[in-house]
């Protein structure tokens, strides 16, 4: 009986996530709407991630942390460079 309640534990979590990259885009939890809406936001660009950061749709540093980092990573996806990539910190840095 055990095994059984660990297995569909299991499979819920599988299906769960904050944060994950999904192609070139990054998908993200809107944690803007729990616990009454499960949904999911693309960001596929620097504005994408710093948005998702300034309006709270994912909360809590360790989370905001990785936005941002996928935030970084975006941006130099868009152009390379140190001009890109100071862009993308003070982008970032200005959404707290």
């Amino acid at each position: 009986m055990q095994s059984r309640k660990l297995q569909s534990t299991f499979m819920i979590s599988d299906r769960l996530f904050t944060i994950r990259e999904e192609g070139n885009a990054v998908l993200i939890l809107d944690q803007t709407l729990l616990p009454h809406q499960y949904a999911t936001r693309h960001l596929n660009a620097l504005a994408d991630a710093a948005h998702a950061i300034r309006a709270m749709q994912v909360r809590g540093a360790p989370l905001i942390g990785v936005t941002a980092a996928y935030g970084v990573a975006l941006a130099l996806k868009e152009g390379a460079g140190n001009k890109a990539l100071d862009n993308a910190v003070r982008t970032l840095a200005a959404t707290r």
